[in-house]
């Protein structure tokens, strides 16, 4: 998204174009889809109980804290309304693991599980493992140090269901999160990093909400951008936008689609009636006008150097790379709309 606000900021320098920005938010589907019959979840942890092995302060490995993942997994997921009920376990189903090794749940333990539990299926925390590398920097045009410690966590979840002899699915999620501090001296700022415990108490929260869309559909937000100039309709049109009028915004720009048989301001026209047609949930036609800008851009001036991604040297080369990222995120949508309307069959109300 930062790359697309600085083609139109670019845009707006090289140009005197009217462009405006507004922001929408939108649905899309989970990687998991579950049966409408599954309405009650547990969340267990079935971490095995692993002693750290890193010392504060030094680069190395730490093991996460499954009973606190489990604790954020299922708020995670009771926040979002999308089960009927969460219900959580998080004793250590492995405290008793001699190996200390993560060892996923047996058919006998599922049945019993969800039977005690009486929930439908279960996500069991089966392992977090920490990654952490600790950096101090020097600066002493600042007259002081920066620190920091990033984290990669790496977590396991497994789904399962009492009815299946193997589970659903295994998620193994990745994403980081640091903590970073500045003091006089090297010394001092050593002293103001989190310490071990605090590490693996917050990336355990942390690990705990990664799933949350690879197993429920999630919100995303995204910028749009309409172009305002050129003509009474275009103006015309913005004005309706202020009032949430989509269809005589859409109406106005077709004038001007219809009247521009090539050149710069029919791609601009096709370019905002594919933003119309989404806000009116029409897919379909905002991906075919997004795509038909997309054409008439890279028709305006052929630059191979665009299709490598090397340069921005045009006006018309940031048209093509903008229609491009809408492009993608329309067919994104497009393309995970019959999976997201399955997914969301449990809910009478209209999404």
């Amino acid at each position: 998204m930062k790359r697309a606000v600085y083609i139109l900021s670019i845009l707006l320098l090289v140009s005197c174009q009217s462009i405006e920005q507004l922001s929408i938010d939108y649905l899309l589907p989970a990687d998991v889809s579950f049966p409408n019959s599954l309405r009650r979840i547990g969340i267990v942890n079935n971490c095995p109980d692993k002693p750290s092995n890193q010392q504060h302060g030094l680069s190395g490995h730490l093991f996460g804290n499954g009973k606190l993942a489990a604790e954020a997994l299922a708020e995670a997921i009771a926040n979002e309304n999308y089960f009927d009920e969460v219900i959580i376990c998080d004793s250590a189903l492995q405290a008793n693991n001699a190996y200390k090794q993560a060892t996923m749940l047996n058919n006998a333990e599922i049945q019993e599980l969800t039977a005690l539990m009486d929930v439908d299926f279960l996500i069991a925390v089966e392992e977090i493992n920490i990654e952490t590398k600790q950096e101090i920097t020097n600066m002493p045009d600042w007259g002081g140090c920066y620190a920091i410690i990033q984290s990669v966590v790496l977590p396991k979840f497994t789904i399962y269901l009492p009815n299946r002899q193997k589970p659903l699915v295994s998620l193994q999620p990745r994403d980081s999160i640091f903590w970073d501090r500045i003091a006089q001296t090297e010394k001092a700022v050593i002293k103001l990093l989190p310490s071990d415990s605090l590490i693996i108490a917050e990336a355990s929260a942390f690990a705990g909400e990664m799933p949350l869309k690879h197993i429920l559909p999630y919100w995303k937000t995204s910028n749009r951008y309409y172009f305002t100039n050129g003509n009474v309709a275009m103006r015309d049109a913005a004005i309706y936008i202020k009032e949430n009028n989509w269809p005589e915004a859409v109406n106005q720009w077709k004038q001007v689609y219809d009247n521009k048989k090539k050149g710069k301001k029919r791609m601009q026209a096709a370019y905002n009636l594919a933003l119309g047609y989404e806000m009116m949930d029409d897919l379909q036609k905002a991906y075919e006008f997004a795509t038909e800008a997309q054409r008439i851009a890279y028709e305006l001036e052929h630059i191979k150097e665009i299709e490598k991604q090397q340069a921005l040297t045009s006006e018309s080369a940031l048209y093509y790379l903008e229609c491009t990222r809408l492009v993608n995120e329309l067919k994104v949508r497009k393309d995970g709309m019959m999976l997201l309307k399955a997914q969301m069959q449990r809910f009478e109300t209209d999404f």
